[in-house]
């Protein structure tokens, strides 16, 4: 068989009978851009949804209690604390291990202390955090956003604190003043309002400053250890098993204290996915019965002309070998015609106003789904 002359015969038909042609390149090229714009949509719609859920709930501090006098720390000063009771210090060694689970996304050290003052004869505590964890310390204790005066603090400010809100109203304390715990005269540098937060202390400060006021309460040296791991799980789909992973290093004694919305939001992105899983096999399979309508229309409005070429000598490979590059042109045409307006319906649908989202649509992805779309439609037709 001549396939050059097999491709020039159905050319010649395609050009001959333009009303039919038309109808079948706009056919595949709408079935394309069904399957190309939708699918696109409810996956970035999807990418967004999770994007927002995914982070809800995923923080969680681990600690182990009291249950045991400490030999360097008499009894009277084992005054470190977590979740409103006494907690025990721990080697900073374990964060190694708890980073290097694959379901935490971050992990730092952190040292909760009550502090008794003696001028107003109450208690405070003090939070020493690690300035370089931003994930954990501003979803467990506190963050940038949640300053209402002066400045959040930053690596160098090892003779500053920041105050919570309340403690600083009822003290009367203010930005630029000084205020002396353990001996050390520290500036208040900024007053923050954190709300519900699991590691919530009444005075911030580095982890270093938190070391040398805690030393000096104790009259021993501070260093390497911690009573609190401040964690952020890589997502809701895996918190459960990021916080069994920690509570397996930590020991069976050690307890955690998180948030329960990453049950909710773990169960939304399930939904969610299940969704977009019934949406695409929906859309599939319509494109499908187009591509398929389309081409038996075709074939049912040629039936007298086939016949004539089956009665002056064609053979029905000859034949069907015609049918097919006919359907690969017509696909084809449809196809660069759809690539050419693709990219620019994306580009030009204000996505992130519709779905009020920050999120920018992946130009990878979407050109996935659109020769997926094109890969649908041509074994469809074909």
């Amino acid at each position: 068989m001549n396939y050059t002359k097999l491709v020039s015969f159905s050319w010649r038909e395609i050009t001959r009978c333009k009303a039919r042609s038309i109808t079948s390149i706009l056919g595949y090229f709408i079935s394309i851009m069904i399957f190309s714009v939708i699918i696109t949509l409810i996956s970035f719609s999807e990418q967004a949804l999770t994007n927002v859920l995914s982070n809800t709930g995923t923080h969680f501090i681990s600690y182990k209690p009291l249950c045991c006098g400490l030999p360097y720390i008499k009894p009277s000063d084992q005054r470190f604390v977590a979740n409103g009771i006494p907690s025990q210090p721990m080697p900073i060694s374990l964060l190694k291990k708890i980073k290097n689970i694959p379901e935490v996304l971050e992990a730092s050290p952190y040292l909760l202390y009550k502090i008794r003052d003696k001028k107003r004869e109450n208690d405070f505590t003090i939070g020493g955090f690690d300035i370089t964890s931003s994930t954990t310390v501003g979803n467990t204790s506190c963050a940038l956003t949640d300053i209402t005066a002066g400045r959040f603090i930053n690596v160098g400010d090892t003779v500053s604190v920041m105050l919570e809100e309340s403690y600083s109203i009822t003290n009367g304390f203010t930005v630029g003043q000084k205020i002396i715990i353990g001996d050390i005269t520290l500036t208040i540098i900024g007053i923050v309002n954190p709300g519900v937060r699991p590691a919530k202390a009444d005075v911030y400060m580095l982890f270093s400053t938190a070391e040398k006021i805690i030393g000096r309460q104790l009259n021993a040296p501070v260093q390497d250890i911690m009573n609190i791991v401040l964690i952020e799980s890589a997502n809701a789909n895996v918190h459960y098993k990021a916080m069994s992973e920690v509570n397996r290093i930590m020991g069976k004694e050690s307890l955690i204290s998180t948030y329960g919305c990453f049950k909710p939001a773990s169960g939304a992105m399930n939904i969610n996915k299940k969704v977009l899983g019934f949406l695409f096999l929906l859309v599939f399979v319509f494109v499908v019965i187009i591509a398929l309508k389309n081409q038996y229309s075709s074939l049912i409005e040629r039936k007298h002309d086939l016949g004539v070429l089956s009665a002056i000598g064609w053979s029905n490979k000859k034949i069907i070998g015609m049918i097919f590059c006919e359907s690969v042109l017509q696909i084809g045409i449809g196809g660069i015609a759809a690539a050419v307006l693709f990219p620019i319906l994306i580009s030009v649908l204000p996505l992130q106003s519709i779905l009020e989202t920050t999120e920018v649509i992946n130009l990878f992805s979407a050109w996935y789904v659109f020769f997926l779309g094109l890969l649908t439609v041509s074994i469809a037709g074909l």
